[in-house]
């Protein structure tokens, strides 16, 4: 999870991460990282976001299509680029790294290959609060990132408060916190407003 001083044992992940019937929603996960005090981003991104955040010391998680129509995280730990004919590295990537948890194996996909197993382009990096800066020490777009987190994790609060069979103080409060994540997007503030509206007294 690129934890290091923070970094949580897997019991303590597990106790804090909801597991359901389609398996494990990167939102709680990402809740899981923040209460056991390490931060993170959930973004989009092709092979080349994953490799540059290898390149500046990260391993980010990548999530793949697997048959069935399911999809599974796997963690991109390398990455290899072209060599030019005067053996200096070139900027093409031309492979990854994967760890697969299901078969405990390290692999080597292209980058097209593993581009065709993308699911939506979905990745994810865990980082201590002071690795921060260093996210951006090979090119990776930390600011475009970081405003796809910001809609990610508004959606999550708002699937939550979607998920209440009727407006009530609770889905309010996590509208609230849907519209903290990112106040730009309306379809929050929406949201808020008409709970607001049903669980206020006249």
């Amino acid at each position: 999870m690129s934890l290091t001083s923070v970094a949580p044992t897997p019991d303590e992940l597990a106790r804090r991460v909801k597991v359901t019937p389609q398996g494990i929603d990167p939102f709680d996960a990402q809740r899981a990282s923040t209460e056991l005090g390490g931060q993170s981003l959930v973004f989009t991104g092709p092979p080349e976001a994953a490799a540059r955040l290898v390149e500046a010391g990260f391993a980010p998680v990548a999530f793949v299509n697997r048959p069935a129509n399911t999809r599974h995280a796997v963690t991109v730990t390398g990455a290899e680029r072209k060599m030019a004919t005067n053996g200096q590295c070139t900027t093409a990537l031309v492979a990854l790294e994967v760890f697969d948890p299901l078969t405990n194996r390290r692999s080597w996909l292209t980058a097209q290959a593993f581009a065709d197993r993308q699911s939506a382009q979905q990745l994810m990096v865990f980082f201590d609060p002071n690795q921060r800066d260093k996210l951006d020490d090979n090119g990776f777009p930390v600011a475009a990132a970081e405003s796809v987190d910001r809609r990610f994790r508004a959606q999550g609060w708002l699937n939550r408060a979607n998920a209440h069979p009727a407006p009530n103080p609770q889905s309010v409060r996590l509208l609230e916190r849907a519209v903290a994540a990112d106040p730009e997007w309306q379809p929050a503030r929406d949201a808020l407003a008409r709970h607001r509206a049903k669980t206020t007294p006249p």
